[in-house]
Parts: C-alpha cells; sequence; structure tokens
C-alpha cells in the first residue's frame, strides 16, 4: 500500500533517523522565525511610542493652555500664603481680610464643646451661608433592659447666615435667619440598644447675632464668655484660629488646627 505524502514531509522509504533530523531542523527554523518576528513587532512599538512623545507632552502632563480651558480659575485652590488660616510669610501673623464672603469658610468645621464628657455640636457652613449641624451627648450610664447600650440626646439642624459684614479688625458679624431641627424635641426611639432623645441645638440658644473672629484677632477684644469656649486657642495674645460666637447665648465655636 502507498503511503501518501502530506506537505514536505519526507517521501516513503525515508529511515527513521532521517525523519528525525528532518524535524529537528523545520522546529528550529520555526523558533527562529518567531523570535525574529517578535522583535521586530517591539522595534516598531518603541519607535511609534517615541514619535508621539516628541511630537505631543511628555506623559503624565498637560500644557498650559489644556489645563486653563479644563479648569475654570475660580476653582483653582489657592497656595497656602493666599489661603487666610495660614499666618503671613510663616512669620505668626496673620493677615486681615476684607470683603469676606462665606465660601472662603466651606471648608471649615466649627467645634462647640467643654472638652469633657461626651456632647459636642459641630456646624459647617455652606458658600451660600447655609448650614448644617449636629449635636450629641451620650449618657452610657442611663440604661435599661429596652436600652442597654445607654443614652444619646441628639438633634440634626440646618439654617441660613445672612447679612456678613465687617465689624472690626478680624471680624465680621452675620445672622441667623433661619434655624429648622429634624424631628421634634423630646420624641424618644431605640435603635440598636441605644435610647435616642430628639433634643435642641445646644450652642444656638437664643441664635440671632453671630460673630465670625478670624485667626490674628486680638484677644483682649474678645468676650470673656467667647474666651471660656476657645479652649487656649491663641498665642501672644491673638486668636490662632477661627471662631464663631453665639452673642445670644454666650456660646463659643472654634475650628481646632489641623
Amino acid at each position: 500500500m502507498a503511503t501518501g505524502v502530506r506537505g514536505s514531509w519526507p517521501a516513503t522509504g525515508t529511515s527513521w533517523a532521517a525523519d528525525n533530523n528532518y524535524r529537528g531542523d523545520f522546529t528550529v527554523k520555526r523558533t527562529v522565525f518567531i523570535v525574529v518576528s517578535f522583535a521586530l513587532l517591539l522595534c516598531l512599538a518603541a519607535c511609534a511610542t517615541s514619535q508621539s512623545m516628541s511630537a505631543g507632552s511628555s506623559p503624565g502632563t498637560k500644557s498650559n493652555a489644556s489645563l486653563s480651558d479644563e479648569v475654570p480659575a475660580s476653582e483653582i485652590s489657592p497656595s497656602p500664603s493666599e489661603n487666610p488660616v495660614q499666618p503671613n510669610n510663616n512669620s505668626g501673623v496673620f493677615d486681615d481680610i476684607d470683603n469676606l464672603e462665606f465660601s472662603a469658610l466651606s471648608d471649615l468645621e466649627f467645634w462647640f464643646g467643654s472638652g469633657a464628657g461626651a456632647w459636642s455640636t459641630v456646624v459647617t457652613i455652606l458658600s451660600d451661608g447655609t448650614f448644617n449641624g449636629y449635636y450629641h451627648d451620650s449618657e452610657a450610664g442611663s440604661f435599661d433592659d429596652d436600652y442597654p447600650n445607654g443614652t444619646r440626646y441628639e438633634c440634626y439642624f440646618s439654617g441660613k447666615f445672612s447679612s456678613l459684614k465687617k465689624t472690626g479688625d478680624y471680624e465680621y458679624s452675620m445672622k441667623c435667619e433661619l434655624l429648622q431641627l429634624e424631628g421634634t424635641p423630646g420624641e424618644e426611639k431605640i435603635i440598636d440598644g441605644v435610647k435616642l432623645i430628639t433634643s435642641e441645638p445646644y450652642g444656638f440658644d437664643n441664635a440671632d447675632e453671630f460673630f465670625l473672629y478670624l485667626p490674628g484677632k486680638k484677644t483682649s477684644e474678645l468676650s470673656e464668655e467667647f474666651l471660656s469656649w476657645s479652649h487656649g486657642s491663641a498665642s501672644d495674645g491673638v486668636l490662632t484660629c477661627y471662631g464663631l460666637y453665639n452673642a445670644g447665648g454666650e456660646q463659643g465655636f472654634i475650628v481646632w488646627p489641623e
């Protein structure tokens, strides 16, 4: 019976040794072909990348034109020397600010507390003068079978400040024209073994006129009531942080230095 021929395989009758030598030569040639082809592909890719980099900017960077097109000037963050929180030229002397707007306060968190106990009030002011706040006071020792994890008085609240105006060196005044609470004071509910009691927002008693103090405000020009809540946030006779004072309730908030 004749043996069929497939491609370039050796014809019938060739010895097994010759057959094996042929296969070995074929394998070597195929391997060399693959290696050379792969090397050519790498060279082509490297050339394309080099041309792209030389035609444009470096990877990970943008030209000044593209930055100005994509980022509005109003959204570019000020440098540390332009930030009113920072001392002027690292000298410890703070610049006073004229024409301050609520937007300059939007990254600040005003804190009111005694420094002792488990209570505090935190307020953040948005760029349009609206604000959000949260007050809480925990009493772990006040518990029962229904609320074994204690009792917490709390209040979520919001509102709006207006009429921000400069009233002195490093000082502004503003009005609390709206204050609203989430829930009704005295309401109770139990969640995760804790009795939650809705409360009034401590720090906003008789809320009407507020004073905003800037870093650099002389402590000699501050009321004793505010200073009693400032937790020593002063150095060399000047305030070293932002302060917020509720004149009606004689309650003071500060922004803890970072």
